[in-house]
């Protein structure tokens, strides 16, 4: 219950499929402990076919939505569709300020880095 309810919360789509096989192979485990084994069997079958093909799709989901995106909009909608896909400018004394919040709050005090051995 709780792996398929953080499944959904995830951003990634990587992220919700890997906490969401280990929901489906409990519900298998309690199916064989249950004596329901054909049943168990199917389900595995199935539960790995589909997660087979769920991430083999993830790496596309991008440009599937890109052209579902283009085939629905006319041609020059087209045009304006790319400003979703391009990446962000972040300012770079920004960026160096995030860096350094970052290492600072997950740093292991009580570890030397490994570059100042």
């Amino acid at each position: 219950i709780v792996s398929g309810l953080m499944s959904k919360i995830r951003a990634d789509r990587k992220g919700s499929v890997a906490i969401a096989i280990p929901g489906t192979l409990g519900t298998l485990y309690i199916l064989v402990a249950a004596g329901f084994d054909e049943t168990a069997l199917v389900l595995a079958l199935g539960h790995s076919a589909f997660r087979m093909v769920q991430l083999l799709r993830v790496h596309n989901l991008l440009l599937d939505r890109h052209n579902q995106r283009a085939a629905l909009h006319n041609s020059s909608a087209r045009q304006n569709i790319k400003w979703w896909m391009e990446p962000a400018v972040v300012p770079e004394r920004l960026y160096r300020l995030g860096w350094a919040l970052n290492r600072m709050l997950t740093e292991d005090f009580d570890q030397p880095h490994i570059l100042h051995k």
